[in-house]
C-alpha cells in the first residue's frame, strides 16, 4: 500500500512553485476545466521531462477535464496516456461525467465501455472511474461494480460509511487506488477520521496494494502532510 496527496496545477504559472520541490508523493491533478487543459496541452511532454528531472515521485494522474461520452474524448485520454506513461505511472483517474436527462444512458456506457478497452489496450495504464452517488453521474458506483471496470474509491463522495465498507469488502481486488477524507453533513474533503483509519485498516487486512491519496478542500492543506505522516507511521507498524 502506497500513500501520498493530491497536487495540482491549472496553468504553467503555477507548475513550477508547486512541484519544484515536492518529495511527497502525490497523485498528480490535471486541470478541471476543459478550457485550462487546453491551454496546457501543447506542454504536456515537458512537464512529464521536468517532473522526472525533479525527482517528483508521481503515483497516479488525475484527469477530470472532460466527459466521457464526448467525441473528443479518445483524443485527450490518449495525450493523459501517453503523458502517464512517460511518467512510468499505471494509473489515470477518470471522472464519471453527467448526461442530459433524455440520454440513452446504457448506450453511452456501452460506447465508453468500448473506448476505455481499446485505451487501455494500446497503452500501459490502467483507466479507473472515480465513486460518485447522485446527479445523473454516466457511471454509478454500482454501475461500476456491475460493468466490473477499475474504482478510485473516493470515501467522501459516498454518503454512507457503510456502504464504502461493503465496496470494500465486495470490490477491493478492482479498487486501483483510494481518495481519502472525512465527511460531515453537507461537507466532505475534511481531514481523515476515524472512519477512513477503518477503511485503510480494512484494505490492509485484505492485503490491498493500491494508493492512498489524501484529498483535502484547501482550508485544510496544511493539514496534508501531518496526516500523511499519521498514515504511513500508524500503517507502517501495523504491516
Amino acid at each position: 500500500m502506497r500513500f501520498g496527496i493530491r497536487n495540482s496545477f491549472d496553468t504553467m504559472d503555477q507548475f513550477e512553485p508547486r512541484f519544484r520541490e515536492c518529495r511527497t508523493p502525490i497523485e498528480l491533478a490535471l486541470p478541471y476545466r476543459m478550457t485550462d487543459y487546453q491551454q496546457l496541452r501543447p506542454h504536456l511532454a515537458a512537464v512529464a521531462a521536468r517532473l522526472q528531472e525533479w525527482g517528483t515521485p508521481v503515483l497516479s494522474v488525475h484527469a477530470p477535464q472532460g466527459r466521457l461520452q464526448d467525441a473528443d474524448f479518445p483524443v485527450w485520454a490518449t495525450e493523459v496516456a501517453q503523458f502517464a506513461a512517460a511518467l512510468g505511472v499505471g494509473e489515470i483517474t477518470l471522472h464519471p461525467s453527467r448526461y442530459a436527462k433524455d440520454a440513452p444512458v446504457f448506450d453511452l456506457q456501452r460506447q465508453v465501455v468500448l473506448m476505455l478497452a481499446r485505451l487501455q489496450a494500446q497503452f500501459p495504464v490502467t483507466f479507473a472511474l472515480e465513486t460518485f452517488e447522485g446527479g445523473r453521474r454516466i457511471f454509478s458506483p454500482g454501475d461500476i461494480m456491475r460493468l466490473r471496470l477499475p474504482m478510485v474509491l473516493d470515501v467522501a463522495h459516498i454518503r454512507s460509511h457503510r456502504e464504502v465498507m461493503a465496496i470494500v469488502a465486495e470490490y477491493q481486488a478492482s479498487i486501483v487506488t483510494v481518495h481519502l477524507s472525512g465527511k460531515a453533513s453537507g461537507e466532505h474533503h475534511l481531514p481523515i477520521d476515524g472512519e477512513c483509519l477503518e477503511v485503510v485498516r480494512a484494505l490492509r487486512t485484505r492485503r490491498w496494494s493500491g494508493s492512498v491519496i489524501l484529498e483535502y478542500l484547501p482550508a485544510y492543506h496544511d493539514r496534508l502532510k501531518e496526516d500523511l505522516a499519521e498514515l504511513r507511521g500508524q500503517f507502517s507498524r501495523e504491516a
